[in-house]
């Protein structure tokens, strides 16, 4: 294709506007061509804006210094809600640099008696301290009370008192609280003092190099009362329960280590030992008193009567000599194996020409033999076997009288050498204020009587009144 060029026309022109329509067909061919739009991915949204600065905190808000002390002021930064902010810019200024100064990290110096305002600004907010300049110096510092008291477990204040060397006092002076044993007691920076364990300690408070001490006593807690648990129970005779005393204050905490003296109110019912184990010992009630340091508790016990169970005597198979006697004891029990005091035992014998038994258990043997005792309480029986032997006979002479206890044949003083006469001994009677007659009281071998006159096996002995 040609291009002419017409009569007047101007060529440049021409020239210029092909350029321009081929540098676009250019530009179209290089986004993709073809004449649609062109697209891509959406540009991020940008972050949100940090939070505005609300306010802005100083700690501490009323500084009090002597010329030359320092102070460390902490600003924090807080949006409108309160949450504390970091990382934000803090300016120090003081309105006034001849009485204190402040440094970029917030420490102040004290320069010059009087009182100033120093600030932290944090976009555009503005917090704000007061500090006082005194040109007094702590001379003393005294803690009250002295001395003071507190328990075991309790807390107590103490309160130092700063002062010039005139005596006029100094407030807001900072002080640094000490104790001498931690184990005895603690302090904390504001003399809060805390008893740990019975004894004596002191306490300082030092103030720009000057100290005060405070004699600290801990007392063990007082007891104000006693509760006993179980408060009240039932349990049978010969049985046992354990019982529990629990001091404690007038708070009502519970006192470790406050050993209880136990007493019983009836000891016929209830005893009670050290450790507080109460033993059921007959049928009733019995208050159960525990004491801790003046202070008591009670527990009511209700004793009810137990069942016998079982009765069992002992020794078991005993042997006994005719003449002579042997102990037997009866242990009456519950059906918990608990012995049982008190409950009345009746004894019997199978043969009483063997042996014989008295109302208190006591065997005497009579002839050689064996023979069941028995003992019974409330319808409940227990036995043994007793075995009388022969004994060797020997003659026994009466040195008694005729008449009163002197005739008594069974008292063994009565007889020479000691000892009742046995079915195997010899009694030699002599001449007495009235003859000896026979009965059926003590059966022996042979009767030697006065003039020795001898009479043979099958006399019993008895003395007969005048």
């Amino acid at each position: 294709m040609s291009i002419g060029f017409l009569p007047g026309a101007r060529p440049r022109r021409l020239m210029l506007l092909f350029a321009g329509a081929f540098a676009g067909a250019m530009l179209a061919a290089s986004c993709g061509g073809g004449g649609g739009d062109v697209t891509g991915p959406p540009d991020p949204p940008p972050p949100p804006p940090p939070p505005a600065v609300g306010s802005v905190d100083l700690d501490p808000s009323a500084v009090n210094l002597a010329i030359n002390q320092t102070s460390q002021l902490t600003a924090t930064v807080r949006d409108a809600a309160g949450a504390a902010l970091t990382g934000r810019t803090i300016a120090w200024a003081t309105a006034d640099a001849a009485v204190a100064t402040v440094a970029a990290s917030g420490m102040v110096t004290a320069v010059a008696p009087g009182e100033v305002q120093v600030t932290a600004t944090s976009e555009g907010k503005v917090g704000t301290a007061v500090v006082t300049v005194s040109d007094e110096s702590v001379a003393t510092v005294q803690v009250t009370p002295d001395p003071a008291t507190v328990a075991v477990g309790q807390t107590g204040q103490l309160v130092a008192v700063a002062r010039s060397a005139g005596g006029s006092d100094l407030p807001g002076r900072p002080m640094t609280w000490t104790t001498a044993d931690a184990a005895v007691a603690t302090v904390n920076e504001s003399g809060v003092v805390s008893g740990i364990a019975v004894g004596e300690v002191i306490v300082t408070a030092t103030s720009e190099g000057k100290s005060g001490t405070a004699r600290v006593t801990v007392s063990a807690v007082l007891v104000a009362t006693v509760a006993v648990t179980p408060a009240t129970t039932s349990i049978s005779e010969g049985a046992t329960v354990e019982l529990t005393a629990t001091a404690k204050d007038a708070n009502g905490n519970t006192l470790a280590g406050r050993a209880p003296t136990w007493s019983t109110g009836n000891a016929t019912v209830a005893s009670v030992g050290a450790a507080g184990k109460v033993t059921g010992l007959s049928a009733g009630t019995a208050t159960i008193t525990a004491t801790i340091e003046g202070k008591t508790g009670t527990s009511s016990i209700t004793v009810t009567r137990a069942t016998v169970a079982s009765v069992t005597v002992a020794p078991t198979d005993p042997t006994v000599t005719a003449g002579q006697r042997v102990q037997l004891i009866a242990t009456v029990k519950d059906g918990q194996g608990g012995v049982l005091q008190g409950r009345p035992v009746t004894w019997t014998t199978s043969a009483e020409a063997v042996a014989g038994v008295g109302p208190n258990g006591r065997v005497s043997g009579i002839v050689p033999g064996t023979v069941t005792i028995t003992a019974t309480s409330e319808g409940v029986s227990g036995s043994t076997t007793v075995t009388v032997t022969a004994a060797a006979g020997i003659v026994r002479t009466w040195k008694g009288g005729a008449s009163g206890k002197a005739t008594d044949w069974s008292a063994a003083a009565n007889w020479n050498p000691s000892g009742v006469p046995i079915p195997l001994d010899t009694a030699r009677v002599p001449a007495t204020a009235s003859s000896p007659v026979l009965k059926a009281d003590v059966e022996i071998a042979r009767l030697i009587l006065s003039g020795g006159r001898l009479r043979t096996a099958g006399f019993r002995l008895k003395i007969s009144g005048r």
